[in-house]
């Protein structure tokens, strides 16, 4: 499993939370929860890459990368919230030793307590120095 650690935060910031959750869901291989947090149509560009469109295309890219590299550590520093939009940022090193640093940006599926991200804009640098 991922060791997992997350800077604290004030911790009164529900889509905050809702984020933190989603890359915690990703980074310990629950496909299934992270899958139950998005909308049927989510769109996922990763910038300068390709751009992914729906639950199965996300199902499938997670299967894809869980059985490839599996992630050893997230970071998460900083999940700043307002309104229906998140940003994360942080680092992940996978089994091999790579790290990546990300800064994403969220958007929910509306305002309310139940609403599901939506779309999700992933800006990934490799790192060459690994910890």
């Amino acid at each position: 499993m991922a060791r997992i650690t997350v800077t604290e935060n004030c911790g009164n910031a529900p889509k905050q939370a809702f984020v933190l959750d989603f890359l915690r869901a990703v980074a310990s291989d629950s496909l299934e929860q992270a899958l139950r947090m998005v909308t049927d149509d989510i769109e996922i560009q990763i910038v300068g890459r390709e751009t992914l469109t729906g639950r199965a295309s996300l199902s499938d890219r997670l299967q894809t990368a869980r059985d490839r590299k599996p992630v050893q550590e997230l970071e998460v520093l900083n999940v700043i919230s307002h309104g229906k939009w998140c940003s994360s940022n942080g680092s992940i090193r996978f089994a091999d030793n790579a790290r990546i640093g990300f800064n994403n940006l969220y958007t929910f599926s509306g305002h309310g307590k139940n609403a599901l991200l939506q779309r999700i804009e992933i800006y990934a640098v490799a790192e060459l120095n690994a910890r």
